[in-house]
């Protein structure tokens, strides 16, 4: 009876053992198909195109680097090596206390260069900006350390939003001029932010006309207006009108404030629209650590 149990039993798992090992004779071949079809697939799109398309979208590439001063030269070269029509590679130097900055500067021979950075993204303060003298596409950010990759980040994300202009020899007389157009839209946005909630409030468009930066009420925004229109010169005192030109800083006639209203919305609907995309990646990808 015992040697018939013991028989039987042999036999079963014998058969589950051959199952089993058939099942996965008909998974591997399944796999093997499929991979094969898969390839075919691959091999159908030519993806060589993306190279030499001419309107393919620049992409930037963000590398935050800390303390890596053995490794960051060859990080950078592999990135580099990336085959693609317009490739900018922005590393952020966050604070390193070692020599990851030397390192790039004299790998990559990187000069600093004259530039205008309003970032619209809050980060550590940036302390220079390089340019590589053999990789034209290769710009380092090099910035005090707040303690978290993401803040890295949003300093390279600002750079690369086109909030950062570099000029040559040549050129230099264009930058206090560039550097105007900047906070002149930055004094129009600033007005819409002061203006939106005094409209908000029952406020009427005459009488937004003879309000001085005084008599509204204090806020960071009216601080913040304030301080842009002291940097390019415009009146910025409590008996300052609320509406200016920001090219001439005289006060707004009454005919136009409704269009001058309108513009000042338009443009700090366009200023937001630079970062909005990527503020909310980095604030999805980022939850504890990214800051607007």
């Amino acid at each position: 009876m015992i040697a018939r149990l013991l028989a039987i039993s042999n036999q079963t798992l014998l058969y589950y053992y051959l199952l089993c090992n058939l099942s996965y004779l008909l998974m591997l071949f399944i796999a093997f198909r499929t991979s094969i079809a898969h390839h075919r697939k691959l091999q159908s799109f030519r993806l060589a195109w993306i190279k030499e398309a001419p309107l393919s979208p620049p992409i930037s590439i963000i590398v935050p680097a800390h303390n890596e001063e053995k490794s960051i030269c060859i990080s950078v070269l592999n990135l580099l090596k990336l085959q693609y029509p317009e490739l900018e590679l922005i590393v952020v130097n966050d604070g390193s206390t070692d020599a990851t900055l030397a390192a790039l500067r004299e790998r990559f021979r990187l000069r600093p260069i004259r530039a205008v950075y309003v970032s619209q993204i809050q980060s550590a303060p940036v302390r220079g900006i390089y340019r590589s003298e053999t990789h034209p596409g290769l710009m380092v950010l090099d910035k005090d350390s707040a303690g978290s990759k993401s803040d890295a980040i949003n300093a390279g994300v600002a750079a690369q939003a086109g909030f950062v202009a570099s000029f040559d020899g040549e050129a230099v007389a264009e930058l206090g001029d560039l550097r105007a157009q900047f906070l002149r839209k930055a004094v129009m946005a600033g007005t819409d932010q002061v203006c939106r909630p005094l409209v908000a409030a029952g406020v009427t468009p005459a009488e937004l006309l003879v309000l001085t930066l005084g008599a509204v009420p204090a806020s960071p925004q009216l601080l913040r207006l304030r301080q842009r229109r002291a940097e390019l010169g415009l009146p910025a005192g409590d008996d300052a009108p609320l509406l200016i030109d920001p090219q001439t800083g005289e006060r707004i006639a009454e005919a136009s404030v409704p269009l001058h209203l309108r513009k000042a919305r338009v443009t700090r609907a366009g200023l937001d629209a630079n970062t909005s995309i990527c503020s909310g990646m980095f604030r999805v990808r980022y939850p504890d650590g990214w800051t607007a």
